[in-house]
């Protein structure tokens, strides 16, 4: 029950730090898939470039 409790009350603390690093996270996300397909299509026009 209090464990219970103290759970909650734990939540409702790092809500608000959640909410403000949310953004981050987003950018975050996206930054990392244009990283990861700039990689792809630069692999993707090596292996074009060489066997074509």
């Amino acid at each position: 029950m209090l464990g219970d409790i103290l759970e909650a009350v734990w939540w409702l603390v790092k809500l608000p730090f959640r909410l403000i690093m949310l953004p981050f996270r987003v950018v975050s996300f996206v930054v990392s898939l244009v990283i990861y397909a700039t990689i792809l299509l630069a692999i993707a026009g090596v292996i074009w470039f060489v066997f074509l």
